[in-house]
């Protein structure tokens, strides 16, 4: 198959479970592994032109769940391209359903499985650590894409949970998502860290 990732994480779970050799094109988030930005880049995956995609003639394009336009994928579908959108939940039961069900559609099931349970002794690894600090720091994560352009990650997000994960504790917990946020606010938060 020629396949088409739309989506960093989707792309990573390609290229982990060994079918990379099948990717033809990624889009501009796919920034590991390395190998990827070797690839043709479509654009980034919630303005994906449909003609970028088909000139890669994909007998599959798999999406990460928020991915658009949404005629993109009338368009890919018209012209008989496979397409999947894959769910989009930050936590790890999310992170190990994405992997299975990208493992299941390339036909790679066992080595998802594998991967789950790399994924998961190195969760119990930092489970580890994380049990032998003495504090909880407060991190604010900040999303930077070019200038003027500066978002925090409030609840609900994958860098809450990775920070989470880590042991520390989201320094915004007053929204849902990732939202501009003033310098004055950033100060006011008060983050032990900022990421």
């Amino acid at each position: 198959r020629r396949i088409v990732t739309l989506g960093g994480s989707v792309t990573e779970i390609v290229y982990a479970l060994g079918a990379g050799d099948r990717v033809v094109g990624v889009d501009a988030s796919s920034v590991y592994p390395e190998a990827a930005t070797e690839k043709p880049n479509v654009g980034y995956f919630r303005k994906v032109p449909a003609e970028g995609v088909l000139s890669l003639n994909p007998s599959l394009v798999l999406a990460l769940e928020g991915t658009g336009p949404p005629t993109v994928f009338e368009q890919l579908r018209s012209a008989g391209v496979r397409t999947v959108k894959v769910s989009e939940v930050p936590s790890v039961d999310g992170a190990k359903q994405k992997i299975q069900t990208i493992g299941d559609l390339l036909g790679r099931s066992a080595r998802a499985d594998s991967l789950i349970a790399a994924m998961e002794d190195d969760l119990a690894a930092a489970r580890a650590l994380r049990a032998e600090a003495s504090s909880t720091p407060s991190v604010l994560f900040v999303y930077a894409r070019g200038s003027g352009t500066m978002n925090v990650a409030g609840r609900g997000t994958s860098a809450a949970s990775m920070i989470a994960l880590a042991g520390g504790e989201n320094a915004i917990t007053g929204f849902e998502g990732f939202k501009p946020m003033s310098a004055e606010a950033v100060v006011e938060a008060e983050p032990d860290v900022i990421l």
